[in-house]
């Protein structure tokens, strides 16, 4: 979470502001001290303006997940594109 906010530029006391969690949790949660509810990650997610699935992602970790962040740093204007480039993949994928 730390990663993202930093890279959107946002401050602590920014995403604080925004999400109506203290910096103090956030931080704890940043540093892996807190444990995280579903109601936290949609308001993080909200306040970094991110869909809450990129918070869940640990793209150093698995495969899945590294396609979940290049999805994320995807501009939101290439969405369509992209949808109709995977739905042809995967009705190419039902015919073999």
């Amino acid at each position: 979470m730390r990663a993202l906010r930093l890279e959107l530029g946002m401050s602590l006391d920014q995403l604080a502001r925004k999400t109506g969690i203290s910096k103090g949790h956030l931080s704890t949660i940043e540093l892996g001290f807190a444990a995280i509810s579903t109601e936290s990650i949609q308001r993080i997610a909200r306040g970094l303006d991110l869909a809450p699935l990129f918070l869940l992602a640990f793209p150093d970790e698995d495969r899945l997940s590294r396609i979940v962040d290049l999805l994320r740093q995807v501009p939101t204007t290439r969405y369509k594109q992209l949808r109709k480039i995977l739905e042809g993949w995967i009705a190419e994928a039902d015919k073999a």
